[in-house]
């Protein structure tokens, strides 16, 4: 019940896949883990040919934040809208946590090689349209590019079950106008609220 910076150990390993079929595969796996809540969460690339040079760590750091709740931890990005990724699963160390990712992997090898697995985590996608941002935001209201020039820059909890999730604009090389939303759970399902522009007077 407390808001503010908390560290989360992150753990990369790779590993070498034998699948049923006599067929196999190199992956990296990685493993997020919260010491005080004892709560993890992982994912596991892979390729035939070769280890995935995919930087999960670097990717968290440059457009993700990772959220520790009650009793679940979470990593929420931007992309075309808010995606939120949770686990609710717990390990006494980043050790157990690693052999019980691990042990989930060597059970579910059909669904790791056809790559139909969800792992443990359960995924949201809080879809985001144009249209819905605050005026100034974009710099116009129809754009022929793919996607939304979007980034998530910051996430603070804001108190029974609810996290703000500060948008950046990046459009252009200059200004870089700056939106608030407001994710939380409700039954237990991820929701979102308006977006609504951020406080000018905030450092950028």
């Amino acid at each position: 019940m407390t808001s503010g910076p908390t560290y989360v150990a992150a753990r990369e390993v790779r590993v070498d896949l034998d699948f049923f079929d006599g067929k196999s595969g190199k992956g990296v796996l990685s493993v997020l883990f919260q010491p005080s809540t004892g709560l993890y969460l992982h994912a596991l690339a892979w390729e035939p040919d070769g280890y995935p040079k995919y930087d999960f760590v670097g990717h968290l750091e440059e457009g993700c934040r990772v959220g520790v709740d009650r009793d679940r931890l979470f990593i929420a990005a931007f992309a075309n809208g808010v995606v939120v990724n949770h686990s609710i699963e717990k390990a006494t160390s980043i050790d157990d946590a690693e052999a019980k990712s691990l042990k989930w992997y060597a059970d579910h090898l059909p669904q790791v090689e056809d790559r139909s697995y969800r792992g443990q985590t359960t995924n949201t996608v809080l879809a985001l349209d144009r249209f819905e941002s605050p005026k100034g935001f974009f710099q116009s209201e129809i754009d022929s590019r793919p996607g939304l020039p979007v980034k998530l820059v910051d996430m603070a909890w804001n108190g029974d079950d609810a996290w703000v999730l500060t948008l950046e604009n990046t459009e252009g090389s200059t200004a870089h106008p700056r939106a608030n939303l407001v994710i939380f759970r409700s039954g237990g399902a991820w929701s979102r609220g308006r977006v609504i522009a951020a406080d000018p007077e905030k450092p950028r």
